[in-house]
């Protein structure tokens, strides 16, 4: 543990955390035990380099919504969002919504079913929201106003907080170089590149 009795004497002020770099020789499964016994004793770890963004769950999963946003007739992205932590529905929930359902898309049958009716208002709030705020405000009001932040880390874990603040920073960079609009968000893949 760091305490504040040791000076750093080029900063002339206390030694912090921030003042150590851990190199590794190879990224493997340390490098993620390294980074959760680090913050399960209290020390904030940041700079995990080469976060692969569009590999983290979280991000799947917003990006799946957004896609159902895009197009509600999209039934695999509302599937995916349905069984994420932002609604956390289970394998027989998408069974008895989906069984024999013919031609009626996924999000038909969501609506008209009273079991989920909770779920429908707020996607078809969404989907109202879609249409006019940029997508750092969409995304944020998801993980804080619908409490999707603290879903995501109750079922991933605090490293699912790390991913979804490079997603956050990623809406907000997009935004000051792009036309902020989700679809133009969604379909930019050079947003991702970083």
């Amino acid at each position: 543990m760091v305490n504040n009795k040791e000076m750093l004497k080029s900063q002339n002020r206390p030694v912090c955390y921030r003042d150590f770099m851990v190199l590794v020789q190879r990224r493997n499964a340390f490098i993620e035990e390294f980074v959760r016994e680090c913050k399960a004793i209290g020390v904030n770890v940041t700079g995990v380099d080469k976060l692969k963004l569009l590999e983290q769950i979280a991000v799947q999963d917003l990006l799946s919504l957004a896609k159902f946003l895009l197009l509600p007739q999209d039934d695999l992205s509302l599937a995916e969002v349905l069984k994420s932590p932002l609604f956390s529905l289970t394998d027989d929930d998408l069974f008895d919504l989906c069984y024999n359902r013919k031609n009626v898309s996924l999000w038909s049958k969501l609506k008209a079913n009273q079991k989920y009716e909770n779920i429908a208002e707020q996607l078809n709030n969404l989907l109202q929201k879609a249409d006019y705020i940029r997508p750092f405000e969409l995304f944020g009001y998801i993980l804080n106003a619908l409490n999707g932040r603290k879903k995501f880390v109750a079922r991933l874990g605090t490293e699912a907080e790390d991913a979804l603040d490079e997603f956050i920073n990623l809406t907000l960079s997009f935004e000051n170089n792009h036309i902020p609009d989700l679809q133009t968000f969604i379909n930019d893949k050079t947003v991702y590149a970083k």
